[in-house]
């Protein structure tokens, strides 16, 4: 949660290329300690989405977003719309 939250503040300072790389730390630690398979997991997918759609990632954003949806939508997790409009958003 510390890289999670270090990316969260460097993005809200708009340092997104700092904010990136502690987003992608967070994912493969929480990915290791969780399997990827918790609704916190795909919140964390969202998070560093938006981070990368901001720095102009698109692809990425989209990827990650993807990932993002189809977790929520295997646990019925009340997130998934707005994964799905986040999604839309960067498709736009």
């Amino acid at each position: 949660r510390d890289y999670q939250w270090l990316a969260t503040a460097y993005q809200e300072n708009d340092d997104l290329e700092t904010a990136v790389i502690y987003y992608d730390k967070a994912l493969r630690l929480r990915e290791r300690q969780l399997g990827g398979s918790s609704a916190d997991y795909a919140a964390l997918l969202m998070s560093f989405a938006t981070a990368q759609s901001l720095r102009g990632s698109y692809g990425s954003a989209v990827e990650l977003l993807q990932q993002a949806v189809g977790k929520f939508e295997g646990m019925r997790d009340e997130r998934l719309g707005p994964a799905l409009e986040s999604l839309g958003t960067v498709y736009v």
